[in-house]
């Protein structure tokens, strides 16, 4: 298999039988978490830089909801939630709420300090045109990492 096929395949490393649901309560941090996104990406003058030739929508997958986040030359544009299954973008990556919270943690456990580490060890995957993602990998990396919770914030 050529390196340009494996990058449209459709989902890497999870078991559509494993559990995403999180417990009760989890869906308003979640959803308070992926809002700041727009506010740390778009006041980190780096980040933007070298976001700034993407333009396009993802989704980020928080347990059972999704989030698609609309990216406009490195700016995050607009973050709602994903009500339609129509609604979607160039590539997706899902984890659950706790997943997502571990790797929001100012300093997370092995396994989950990085996205492919987490499909690697099954919790998250990546669906969709993966070309896009591998093409502007550190920026996307940096995007989702960006709500890593540091000291003297709340």
């Amino acid at each position: 298999m050529r390196l340009m096929d494996m990058l449209f395949l459709p989902v890497w490393c999870v078991s559509p039988t494993q559990s995403t649901k999180g417990p009760e309560g989890w869906g308003q941090v979640g959803r308070v978490m992926i809002e700041k996104i727009a506010q740390k990406v778009n006041g980190n003058e780096a980040l933007l830089r070298s976001g700034r030739f993407v333009t396009l929508d993802f989704v980020v997958g928080i347990g059972e909801t999704d989030y698609l986040v609309s990216v406009r030359e490195g700016r995050i544009d607009e973050v709602k939630e994903r009500r339609l299954q129509t609604h979607s973008g160039v590539f997706a990556v899902r984890a659950a709420r706790d997943t997502w919270s571990e790797h929001w943690q100012a300093m997370p456990r092995r396994g989950r300090h990085d996205l492919f580490s987490m499909v690697a060890d099954g919790a998250a995957t990546f669906e969709g045109d993966l070309l896009p993602l591998m093409q502007n990998l550190q920026y996307f990396k940096d995007v989702l990492a960006s709500l890593r919770v540091v000291q003297g914030e709340s």
